[in-house]
């Protein structure tokens, strides 16, 4: 890379990724958080219940995956244990705190992601079920606590605790607590890659006032519908919220490379891939050699991008919306599908960035909170939320039958919500909150979560 602007680098890795109209896809990321009845969330490593009993670990559940499907390519950690596999349907991972993620790989509509998604969860309720284990729809697990939940043995996750762990109050909360739905959509050009950004970050207030769906935190009602907003908040300052930036006249891959070339990173690569601790050092401190062992090559330029934590973010070839909470399959695809019809028309971004950032070009930030806050019923001086969200769920609608693949039929949960004003946070709070008794109500609530439909 060159020494002089290493970032132009990696904006020519963004350009040389534009994807042909024809090899658009749709990839999405579901995270989910492990919990057993009575609140104990699932662990990397075995645990005591508390009549004694043992209670399996994330690592059984990999073991056993390996054992079914030897084709399955294994991802290992520290101590060679496993971590996750690479399979016919996807990439298959675990979070910090052991939130078992599936990425599904890239399709072209989204009834084929439901359908992988929904194979895959095929085989892990078979092994868990058993357990008495429940896989939970939630943005935040509700009734854990950090020190409770163990990370799993990868160097690169000690690495981030010790840094996120100095940087705010919540930063090795969102490794362990937090679940969310991550959508990945590809753009053909520089102007549309640029134009998708600045529409999803737009869009975002709608987005948690729709999907926020984490009003409990350690049994307790949190004071706001998306506590996962609340946590990435006071996660770190540097690599969080809604990239302002991207709003700036001519902002383009090589403004945005530059900008996240200038960002302190947690860890980078030396040659033989091992991750380090880059202390704060951003990818230009690397460039001029300020950190021992690290280049300013292709690993260390991808971890530039990688470490952006912002509310939607561009990776080589894709747009990756991150403002969803952990939802229950039902909510989950709709909100693939509202995104899906945001960003693949040129019409559809266009009305979400001049109706959002209009409204909220003066007070972005305090929408935004007001959103995850109070959810459909969020207002903000001229901004209310619930005719925006009718706006974009209409216009997205359009986009999805024009693109021909039935994919409109997902969003019937969002005119659901709409109608009702009960989005899945809210449904989450008024369920906890319905009986007096907490043991039952956390119950109650992890089984609401835990449909599969």
């Amino acid at each position: 890379m060159s020494k002089t602007a290493p970032w132009k680098a990696v904006a020519e890795m963004l350009r040389k990724s534009c994807r042909r109209e024809k090899d658009r896809r749709i990839g999405i990321e579901i995270e989910r958080i492990g919990m057993w009845p009575d609140g104990q969330a699932l662990n990397y490593r075995n645990q005591t219940g508390p009549k004694g009993e043992v209670r399996y670990g994330a690592e059984v559940l990999l073991d056993t995956l390996a054992k079914k499907h030897p084709d399955w390519t294994p991802t290992k950690g520290d101590g060679g244990r496993l971590l996750g596999f690479s399979t016919p349907l996807g990439k298959v991972s675990l979070e910090p705190g052991s939130q078992l993620e599936l990425s599904v790989d890239a399709t072209d509509d989204l009834t084929n992601q439901v359908e992988m998604a929904t194979q895959f969860e095929g085989e892990v309720h078979p092994i868990t079920g058993p357990w008495g284990l429940k896989w939970i729809g939630l943005g935040v697990n509700p009734a854990g606590k950090v020190p409770d939940i163990d990370v799993i043995p990868s160097h690169r996750y000690d690495i981030m605790t010790d840094y996120l762990g100095k940087r705010a109050r919540l930063g090795t909360s969102m490794m362990r607590l937090t679940s969310s739905l991550q959508i990945n959509l590809d753009y053909t050009t520089e102007a549309e890659g640029m134009n998708m950004l600045r529409a999803a970050i737009a869009a975002a207030p709608v987005s948690y006032a729709l999907f926020g769906n984490s009003p409990i935190v350690e049994r307790k009602k949190a004071d706001v519908l998306s506590y996962r907003h609340s946590i990435w908040l006071e996660c770190d300052p540097d690599r969080t919220g809604l990239l302002p930036e991207v709003f700036a006249p001519n902002f383009n891959f090589d403004k945005y490379a530059e900008l996240a070339a200038g960002r302190p990173l947690m860890f980078a690569q030396v040659k033989d891939g091992t991750y380090v601790p880059a202390n704060g050092l951003s990818f230009l401190d690397i460039a001029e050699g300020k950190l021992p062992g690290a280049i300013a090559d292709e690993n260390n330029g991808l971890n530039s991008l990688r470490e952006l934590f912002t509310d939607a973010r561009i990776k080589p070839g894709y747009v990756e919306v991150r403002s969803i909470d952990g939802l229950r399959p039902r909510e989950r695809y709709a909100a693939v599908a509202f995104w899906v019809g945001l960003l693949y028309s040129a019409e559809a971004r266009e009305l979400a960035i001049h109706h959002c950032s209009a409204a909220t070009s003066s007070n972005r930030e305090a929408v935004w909170k007001a959103a995850a806050a109070h959810g459909l019923s969020a207002e903000v001086e001229d901004c209310s939320l619930k005719p925006l969200a009718q706006q974009l769920a209409s216009v997205a609608q359009k986009t999805l039958e024009k693109r021909g693949f039935g994919e409109e039929r997902f969003l019937a949960p969002v005119w659901e919500i709409l109608k009702t004003g009960k989005t899945p946070g809210q449904q989450s709070l008024d369920l906890y909150l319905a009986t007096k008794d907490p043991t039952e109500g956390m119950a109650k609530l992890i089984e609401f979560n835990a449909k599969l439909i």
